[in-house]
């Protein structure tokens, strides 16, 4: 195997999507989408994940009838075996519901992605409980 090709073929074992969500009130703060993509980005860089496309809502995390949300489900399931990772800045950018949160945690592993949560997994680096 040549080097592009073992690196081509390690790109496709990190092959991932990212998730951002802001609320209006968060976009001029460090929880805003673009911030969340920015660290998101630096992190998979470090970490070797290859990003396919980035999914971006300005939209309270109450309910999962989100523009991009849904568009991120049906990228998912149009590509599956594709995606091996969902990056997010952390669990609560996807839905702030723990119902909400179980039954996307059961669609990822469905379709076999591991959900990376980048401030969550930083924190357990560091030996650190998240809150």
């Amino acid at each position: 195997m040549t080097t592009t090709n073992m690196r081509e073929s390690k790109k496709w074992l990190k092959a991932s999507i990212v998730y951002v969500r802001s609320y209006n009130k968060e976009s001029i703060n460090q929880n805003g989408a673009d911030e969340q993509e920015k660290v998101i980005r630096q992190y998979a860089d470090k970490e070797g994940y290859s990003i396919l496309k980035v999914f971006r809502d300005e939209a309270s995390g109450k309910s999962l009838k989100r523009h991009s949300f849904e568009e991120m489900i049906d990228y998912v399931r149009a590509n599956k075996g594709g995606v091996k990772f969902l990056l997010v800045i952390n669990v609560s950018r996807l839905t702030c519901s723990v119902a909400d949160y179980n039954r996307i945690k059961q669609f990822l592993r469905a379709h076999k992605i591991i959900l990376v949560s980048i401030t969550e997994s930083l924190l357990r680096e560091a030996g650190k409980q998240p809150k």
